[in-house]
Protein backbone atom coordinates (compact mmCIF):
# COMPACT_ATOMS: atom_id res chain seq x y z
CA UNK A 1 0.00 0.00 0.00
CA UNK A 2 1.23 3.02 -0.57
CA UNK A 3 2.37 5.81 2.08
CA UNK A 4 0.34 8.28 1.02
CA UNK A 5 -2.98 5.99 1.16
CA UNK A 6 -1.77 4.51 4.54
CA UNK A 7 -1.72 8.30 5.71
CA UNK A 8 -5.15 8.55 4.78
CA UNK A 9 -6.53 5.14 6.28
CA UNK A 10 -4.75 6.15 9.52
CA UNK A 11 -7.23 8.13 11.16
CA UNK A 12 -10.15 6.05 10.86
CA UNK A 13 -8.32 3.58 12.28
CA UNK A 14 -6.95 5.06 15.62
CA UNK A 15 -11.05 6.43 15.92
CA UNK A 16 -12.15 2.34 15.66
CA UNK A 17 -9.29 1.65 18.16
CA UNK A 18 -11.12 4.31 20.81
CA UNK A 19 -14.32 3.43 20.64
CA UNK A 20 -13.00 -0.33 20.45
CA UNK A 21 -11.60 0.24 24.17
CA UNK A 22 -13.91 2.34 25.75
CA UNK A 23 -16.90 -0.26 25.27
CA UNK A 24 -20.47 0.22 24.07
CA UNK A 25 -22.38 2.68 26.07
CA UNK A 26 -19.84 4.78 27.54
CA UNK A 27 -17.89 7.36 25.87
CA UNK A 28 -14.19 9.36 26.83
CA UNK A 29 -14.03 11.94 28.58
CA UNK A 30 -13.97 15.56 26.78
CA UNK A 31 -11.82 15.15 23.41
CA UNK A 32 -12.35 16.09 19.63
CA UNK A 33 -11.18 13.73 16.73
CA UNK A 34 -11.67 13.65 13.48
CA UNK A 35 -14.51 11.51 11.62
CA UNK A 36 -15.52 11.61 8.24
CA UNK A 37 -19.34 12.39 7.45
CA UNK A 38 -19.96 9.44 5.62
CA UNK A 39 -18.33 5.83 6.35
CA UNK A 40 -19.51 4.66 2.73
CA UNK A 41 -16.83 7.46 1.54
CA UNK A 42 -13.95 4.69 2.42
CA UNK A 43 -15.92 2.51 -0.54
CA UNK A 44 -14.95 5.57 -2.60
CA UNK A 45 -11.61 5.65 -2.05
CA UNK A 46 -11.00 1.50 -2.42
CA UNK A 47 -13.09 2.48 -6.12
CA UNK A 48 -11.62 5.21 -7.03
CA UNK A 49 -8.54 5.59 -5.46
CA UNK A 50 -9.65 8.77 -3.62
CA UNK A 51 -10.82 9.60 -0.34
CA UNK A 52 -12.59 13.10 1.29
CA UNK A 53 -11.43 14.56 4.02
CA UNK A 54 -12.54 14.60 7.08
CA UNK A 55 -14.70 17.29 7.75
CA UNK A 56 -16.57 16.91 10.52
CA UNK A 57 -14.98 17.01 14.21
CA UNK A 58 -16.89 14.56 17.04
CA UNK A 59 -16.52 15.69 20.44
CA UNK A 60 -17.12 14.18 23.70
CA UNK A 61 -18.69 15.86 26.42
CA UNK A 62 -18.88 13.54 29.26
CA UNK A 63 -22.10 13.40 31.38
CA UNK A 64 -25.49 15.08 31.31
CA UNK A 65 -28.27 14.56 33.65
CA UNK A 66 -31.98 14.33 32.69
CA UNK A 67 -33.65 17.56 34.46
CA UNK A 68 -37.18 16.57 34.35
CA UNK A 69 -39.41 13.79 33.97
CA UNK A 70 -42.90 14.67 31.63
CA UNK A 71 -45.11 12.67 28.68
CA UNK A 72 -44.56 13.00 25.30
CA UNK A 73 -47.31 12.34 22.85
CA UNK A 74 -48.59 9.48 25.43
CA UNK A 75 -45.51 7.75 26.38
CA UNK A 76 -42.81 8.71 29.21
CA UNK A 77 -40.39 11.23 28.74
CA UNK A 78 -37.64 12.51 29.88
CA UNK A 79 -35.68 16.08 29.53
CA UNK A 80 -32.52 17.60 28.84
CA UNK A 81 -31.35 21.25 28.61
CA UNK A 82 -29.24 21.88 25.75
CA UNK A 83 -25.82 22.83 27.31
CA UNK A 84 -24.85 26.35 26.39
CA UNK A 85 -23.27 27.05 23.27
CA UNK A 86 -24.87 24.23 20.99
CA UNK A 87 -26.98 25.31 18.24
CA UNK A 88 -28.56 22.15 17.41
CA UNK A 89 -29.30 20.67 14.03
CA UNK A 90 -30.28 16.96 15.00
CA UNK A 91 -30.25 14.80 17.82
CA UNK A 92 -29.88 11.19 18.33
CA UNK A 93 -29.99 8.90 20.90
CA UNK A 94 -27.37 5.55 20.96
CA UNK A 95 -27.40 2.02 22.59
CA UNK A 96 -31.56 2.05 22.66
CA UNK A 97 -32.13 -1.19 25.23
CA UNK A 98 -35.44 -1.47 23.37
CA UNK A 99 -37.37 -0.08 20.11
CA UNK A 100 -39.52 2.74 20.43
CA UNK A 101 -37.45 5.18 21.87
CA UNK A 102 -37.63 8.32 19.99
CA UNK A 103 -35.84 12.30 20.23
CA UNK A 104 -37.29 15.17 19.87
CA UNK A 105 -35.96 19.26 20.38
CA UNK A 106 -38.29 21.47 21.81
CA UNK A 107 -37.24 24.93 22.29
CA UNK A 108 -34.51 24.90 24.33
CA UNK A 109 -34.91 21.19 25.73
CA UNK A 110 -34.56 17.84 24.40
CA UNK A 111 -37.24 14.87 24.41
CA UNK A 112 -36.06 11.72 25.48
CA UNK A 113 -39.46 9.68 24.75
CA UNK A 114 -41.08 6.14 24.00
CA UNK A 115 -39.24 4.73 27.33
CA UNK A 116 -41.14 2.16 29.54
CA UNK A 117 -41.92 2.91 33.29
CA UNK A 118 -40.11 2.03 36.22
CA UNK A 119 -37.16 1.32 34.26
CA UNK A 120 -33.58 2.05 34.82
CA UNK A 121 -31.74 3.26 31.82
CA UNK A 122 -28.07 3.05 31.76
CA UNK A 123 -25.94 3.26 28.72
CA UNK A 124 -28.03 5.45 26.41
CA UNK A 125 -25.63 8.05 24.89
CA UNK A 126 -26.72 11.47 23.76
CA UNK A 127 -25.33 12.71 20.37
CA UNK A 128 -26.29 16.44 19.38
CA UNK A 129 -25.37 17.39 15.85
CA UNK A 130 -24.70 21.69 15.57
CA UNK A 131 -24.49 23.90 12.89
CA UNK A 132 -21.07 24.10 13.01
CA UNK A 133 -20.41 20.28 11.64
CA UNK A 134 -19.63 19.13 14.92
CA UNK A 135 -21.35 16.37 16.67
CA UNK A 136 -21.24 16.34 20.55
CA UNK A 137 -21.82 13.66 22.59
CA UNK A 138 -22.38 12.81 26.05
CA UNK A 139 -23.33 9.70 28.09
CA UNK A 140 -26.83 10.35 29.58
CA UNK A 141 -26.45 9.74 33.67
CA UNK A 142 -28.34 6.79 34.53
CA UNK A 143 -31.89 7.66 35.28
CA UNK A 144 -34.90 5.82 36.51
CA UNK A 145 -38.42 6.43 34.96
CA UNK A 146 -41.53 6.72 37.04
CA UNK A 147 -44.33 4.05 37.32
CA UNK A 148 -44.23 0.43 37.53
CA UNK A 149 -42.78 -1.91 35.34
CA UNK A 150 -45.01 -4.63 35.59
CA UNK A 151 -47.42 -5.06 32.88
CA UNK A 152 -45.76 -3.13 30.66
CA UNK A 153 -44.84 -6.12 28.47
CA UNK A 154 -48.37 -6.93 27.40
CA UNK A 155 -49.47 -3.68 26.10
CA UNK A 156 -50.28 -1.80 29.19
CA UNK A 157 -48.97 0.88 31.13
CA UNK A 158 -48.70 2.21 34.27
CA UNK A 159 -48.98 6.63 33.83
CA UNK A 160 -47.34 8.28 36.21
CA UNK A 161 -48.80 11.24 37.75
CA UNK A 162 -47.26 14.41 35.78
CA UNK A 163 -48.38 16.52 32.85
CA UNK A 164 -48.14 16.21 28.78
CA UNK A 165 -45.47 17.37 27.53
CA UNK A 166 -46.93 20.72 25.23
CA UNK A 167 -46.59 20.23 21.39
CA UNK A 168 -44.91 23.54 21.53
CA UNK A 169 -41.26 24.48 21.60
CA UNK A 170 -41.39 26.57 24.96
CA UNK A 171 -42.09 24.28 27.66
CA UNK A 172 -45.03 25.99 28.41
CA UNK A 173 -48.75 24.73 29.83
CA UNK A 174 -51.62 25.22 27.82
CA UNK A 175 -49.61 26.62 24.61
CA UNK A 176 -51.14 30.44 25.95
CA UNK A 177 -49.96 32.54 22.98
CA UNK A 178 -48.70 35.48 24.90
CA UNK A 179 -45.91 32.51 26.37
CA UNK A 180 -43.94 33.35 23.16
CA UNK A 181 -42.73 36.58 22.89
CA UNK A 182 -40.08 36.24 20.68
CA UNK A 183 -42.64 34.81 18.01
CA UNK A 184 -45.17 37.31 18.78
CA UNK A 185 -42.74 40.14 17.82
CA UNK A 186 -41.51 38.25 14.71
CA UNK A 187 -44.81 38.19 13.50
CA UNK A 188 -45.60 41.34 14.10
CA UNK A 189 -42.76 42.83 12.46
CA UNK A 190 -44.00 40.21 9.19
CA UNK A 191 -47.23 42.25 9.80
CA UNK A 192 -45.74 45.92 9.33
CA UNK A 193 -42.55 44.96 6.89
CA UNK A 194 -46.07 43.16 4.22
CA UNK A 195 -49.31 45.60 5.52
CA UNK A 196 -47.74 48.26 6.27
CA UNK A 197 -49.77 48.04 9.78
CA UNK A 198 -50.22 46.42 12.88
CA UNK A 199 -51.21 43.19 13.23
CA UNK A 200 -54.64 43.00 15.17
CA UNK A 201 -54.52 40.72 18.35
CA UNK A 202 -56.71 38.07 16.88
CA UNK A 203 -54.50 37.32 13.84
CA UNK A 204 -51.68 37.50 15.91
CA UNK A 205 -52.96 35.03 18.84
CA UNK A 206 -54.12 32.59 15.92
CA UNK A 207 -50.77 32.45 13.78
CA UNK A 208 -48.73 32.08 16.85
CA UNK A 209 -50.89 29.29 18.37
CA UNK A 210 -50.39 27.49 14.98
CA UNK A 211 -47.10 27.96 14.80
CA UNK A 212 -46.26 27.58 18.32
CA UNK A 213 -48.32 23.81 18.25
CA UNK A 214 -46.33 23.14 14.70
CA UNK A 215 -49.69 22.60 12.93
CA UNK A 216 -47.87 24.54 10.70
CA UNK A 217 -44.20 25.90 9.83
CA UNK A 218 -42.93 28.90 9.05
CA UNK A 219 -42.51 28.83 5.48
CA UNK A 220 -46.58 27.58 4.88
CA UNK A 221 -47.45 30.76 6.90
CA UNK A 222 -45.89 32.86 4.39
CA UNK A 223 -46.96 30.98 1.47
CA UNK A 224 -50.79 31.76 3.50
CA UNK A 225 -49.77 35.54 3.13
CA UNK A 226 -50.48 35.23 -0.42
CA UNK A 227 -54.25 34.30 -0.72
CA UNK A 228 -54.79 37.88 0.95
CA UNK A 229 -56.21 39.99 -1.14
CA UNK A 230 -55.13 42.69 0.72
CA UNK A 231 -51.40 41.36 -0.40
CA UNK A 232 -51.74 41.90 -3.74
CA UNK A 233 -53.09 45.57 -2.94
CA UNK A 234 -50.23 46.63 -1.23
CA UNK A 235 -47.77 44.69 -3.37
CA UNK A 236 -49.03 45.25 -7.14
CA UNK A 237 -46.00 44.43 -9.23
CA UNK A 238 -43.54 42.09 -8.90
CA UNK A 239 -40.93 44.26 -7.31
CA UNK A 240 -43.29 44.86 -4.81
CA UNK A 241 -44.00 41.06 -4.28
CA UNK A 242 -40.28 40.61 -3.94
CA UNK A 243 -39.51 43.03 -2.13
CA UNK A 244 -42.03 42.36 0.49
CA UNK A 245 -41.85 38.80 0.51
CA UNK A 246 -38.11 39.14 1.66
CA UNK A 247 -38.53 42.03 4.41
CA UNK A 248 -41.36 39.52 5.48
CA UNK A 249 -38.69 36.79 5.80
CA UNK A 250 -35.44 38.07 6.61
CA UNK A 251 -37.45 41.57 8.41
CA UNK A 252 -34.30 43.73 6.25
CA UNK A 253 -34.39 45.25 2.92
CA UNK A 254 -32.74 43.02 0.11
CA UNK A 255 -29.20 44.24 -0.97
CA UNK A 256 -29.49 45.09 -4.99
CA UNK A 257 -27.59 42.48 -6.29
CA UNK A 258 -29.87 40.15 -4.24
CA UNK A 259 -33.18 41.85 -4.91
CA UNK A 260 -32.40 41.46 -8.60
CA UNK A 261 -31.63 38.08 -8.34
CA UNK A 262 -34.87 36.89 -7.15
CA UNK A 263 -36.51 39.33 -9.70
CA UNK A 264 -34.58 37.15 -12.40
CA UNK A 265 -35.33 33.94 -9.88
CA UNK A 266 -39.11 34.67 -9.82
CA UNK A 267 -39.26 35.37 -13.64
CA UNK A 268 -37.80 32.29 -14.71
CA UNK A 269 -40.58 30.50 -12.44
CA UNK A 270 -43.51 32.47 -13.88
CA UNK A 271 -42.28 30.64 -17.12
CA UNK A 272 -42.18 27.01 -15.52
CA UNK A 273 -45.15 27.22 -13.63
CA UNK A 274 -47.53 29.59 -15.70
CA UNK A 275 -49.25 30.82 -12.95
CA UNK A 276 -48.23 33.60 -10.79
CA UNK A 277 -48.75 32.08 -6.83
CA UNK A 278 -47.25 29.38 -7.66
CA UNK A 279 -43.99 30.78 -8.57
CA UNK A 280 -44.19 32.91 -5.62
CA UNK A 281 -44.20 30.02 -3.66
CA UNK A 282 -41.25 28.57 -5.25
CA UNK A 283 -39.57 31.88 -4.58
CA UNK A 284 -40.58 31.62 -0.67
CA UNK A 285 -39.57 28.20 -1.13
CA UNK A 286 -35.97 28.81 -2.24
CA UNK A 287 -35.59 31.55 0.11
CA UNK A 288 -36.77 28.99 2.86
CA UNK A 289 -34.17 27.28 2.21
CA UNK A 290 -30.86 28.09 3.51
CA UNK A 291 -28.77 28.61 6.81
CA UNK A 292 -30.43 32.31 7.80
CA UNK A 293 -33.60 31.11 7.62
CA UNK A 294 -32.95 27.84 9.93
CA UNK A 295 -31.12 30.43 12.47
CA UNK A 296 -34.53 32.50 12.54
CA UNK A 297 -36.71 28.96 13.11
CA UNK A 298 -34.37 28.47 15.78
CA UNK A 299 -34.00 31.73 17.63
CA UNK A 300 -38.05 32.17 17.32
CA UNK A 301 -38.01 27.82 18.86
CA UNK A 302 -39.60 26.24 16.02
CA UNK A 303 -36.96 24.19 14.38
Amino acid sequence: MKARMLKKFIAPVLLLSTIATIGIGVINTTKIVAQARDWDDYDDWYDDDRYEDFDDKVEYRGNISITNTTTHKGTIGVIISIPNGIKVDDVDIDFEPHNGIEETVLGKNIVIYGLRPGTTYNNLILTIEGFNDTEYKFNITPFTTPGSSEGSNNGSINRPNFPEFPSNPGLIPNNKPETFPELQQYLAKVYDNIFNRKVDKGGLDYWTGKLSSKDIDLEDFFKNLLIEPEFNEVAPTVEDKIRKIYEGVFQRKPDEEGFKFWIERYKQELMDEGNEREALEEIIDQMTDGKEFREINYKLGLL
